[in-house]
């Protein structure tokens, strides 16, 4: 069963997504002002994605609605630019774990970036085990995986072609 897509996943601490138009150049140029260069157009992403999220806090009175949030799902992929597309996702979206490095405040809007419209969708594709990416994890497996939930891809042993007796031969 082939569906014209390659099955792709991201695992990782946190997921940055950039538009077609992202320019490292200007990411040095403009570290504080997304929209003074740092445009953003419509892009188009599909993959399973596994990362961690924000630690939520309280709010500190005076500060913002989301300050102290970690900015919900609609923000669990992080963006850079001041976005004027929108940004296409297909895929699906899990949390298993609070990210340990990209472990700073949640900054909305301005700030850091200005949000893509967000057109997320689903992957059905993702219902069918054959369509899955290489090395997903299944519930049954993950029972008995170590406790990060990962284990190594099973290696195939090959069995030498000399047996004891030929070595034995050789050796007169």
């Amino acid at each position: 069963m082939t569906s014209g897509n390659a099955a792709a996943s991201v695992v990782a601490d946190s997921v940055t997504l950039l538009s077609n138009t992202w320019n490292d150049v200007n990411s040095f140029a403009y570290p504080y002002d997304p929209a003074g260069g740092r445009p953003g157009n419509t892009t188009t992403y599909r993959a399973a994605i596994a990362a961690g999220k924000g630690l939520e806090f309280v709010q500190v009175a005076g500060t913002s609605q989301d300050y102290g949030t970690d900015g919900g799902v609609h923000n669990f992929l992080r963006y850079l630019e001041s976005w004027s597309g929108t940004l296409y996702y297909k895929g699906s979206l899990v949390s298993f774990f609070y990210s340990q490095q990209a472990i700073g405040i949640f900054k909305c809007c301005t700030t850091v970036y200005g949000p893509p419209t967000r057109g997320y969708s689903f992957d059905s594709e993702f219902l069918t085990p054959a369509l899955l990416p290489p090395r997903t994890p299944a519930p049954a497996a993950a029972a008995r995986s170590p406790p990060t939930g990962w284990s190594r891809a099973p290696t195939t042993r090959v069995s030498p072609s000399i047996s004891a007796t030929t070595i034995s031969s050789a050796a007169r």
